[in-house]
């Protein structure tokens, strides 16, 4: 069973327990945890949206770079990737890992996007993810640092977005399909730091590195 915590992201039941039993061993070690906070920007779609938008503009020039420096392959351009995937779509389309190029396919329509409009997106990115989003958090609450048990949280954009430090330590292994998962924190610029302590300090005291980790399968 899934349920939406308090930042508004997806935790099972076995996770929220691991929350709460690392919340309260931080507490132990004397941190101070808010474990609910009210920041309009962390609700918002606004800022994966705008870094999506920005990937999908940015995409073909970046791509068709890359391929040029390659000398063991004629593809050039992002068509040209397109293109053979559909000639090898047995090899290159999986059904659970990538069963289609929409995203190829969207980034090599997008119309030309003027370099100030461009500009202005990432602005507006930035701000949502930085002034409007982590550092209010920080501010509004008098915190150190904000943390979070999934890396795919709104976390992890507004620090890309604002390109803010972020750093995550192990939490423990998921005890159905033993997938790791991790404790991520993040703050304002300049930061490393103190994550480098506090990161370091957490280790320390739940020595998730000393457990057996789980054997995996191979897929086929």
């Amino acid at each position: 069973k899934h349920e939406k915590n308090n930042s508004g992201i997806n935790v099972t039941k076995e996770l929220e327990g691991v929350i709460n039993k690392t919340t309260e061993l931080m507490r132990s070690y004397g941190a101070t945890i808010i474990s609910s906070i009210n920041i309009s920007s962390f609700d918002s779609d606004q800022i994966s949206d705008d870094l999506l938008s920005l990937l999908m503009i940015n995409f073909p020039e970046d791509i068709a770079n890359y391929l040029m420096g390659l000398s063991n392959t004629t593809i050039r351009s992002l068509t040209d990737l397109i293109e053979f995937n559909i000639k090898h779509a047995d090899e290159e389309f999986h059904p659970l890992f990538a069963p289609n190029q929409d995203l190829f396919e969207l980034s090599n329509n997008v119309s030309n996007i003027s370099y100030a409009n461009q500009s202005s997106l990432l602005n507006r990115t930035r701000t949502l993810g930085g002034q409007l989003g982590i550092d209010l958090a920080l501010t509004t609450y008098n915190l150190d640092a904000l943390i979070s048990p999934l890396v795919d949280s709104p976390l992890a954009a507004m620090a890309a977005a604002a390109g803010y430090p972020l750093i995550i330590v192990p939490l423990g292994y998921h005890q159905s399909d033993g997938e790791p998962y991790g404790l991520m924190i993040v703050g304002t610029a300049w930061s490393e730091a103190m994550f480098i302590r506090v990161a370091h300090g957490f280790e320390q005291a739940s020595r998730v590195r000393d457990q057996q980790r789980p054997q995996y399968t191979e897929r086929d």
